[in-house]
């Protein structure tokens, strides 16, 4: 709840507040991450997604790109 306090411009003031920054973490609080060690959440959440990276990866090299106009993803959190 710091970043609600430090930022109240960043919420709807309606919004009830166990809903407001409801996250466990802080932004430099450290998270276990395979292979890298412990990563700051808010380096985690910053990061891309790579979901599709492999997929997109494959189109492209199958000589698709010239049919591609656009790509979005959407993944519906921490945006504003």
């Amino acid at each position: 709840k710091a970043l609600a306090y430090e930022f109240p411009e960043s919420f709807d003031p309606s919004m009830p507040g166990d809903l407001v920054y409801s996250g466990g973490l802080g932004l430099e609080d450290p998270v276990p991450a395979d292979g890298f060690g412990d990563v700051a959440a808010g380096r985690l959440v910053l990061s891309p997604t790579r979901t599709y990276a492999p997929i997109v990866a494959r189109i492209l090299a199958q000589g698709h790109r010239d049919r591609i106009h656009g790509m979005v993803h959407c993944s519906g959190g921490a945006q504003t």
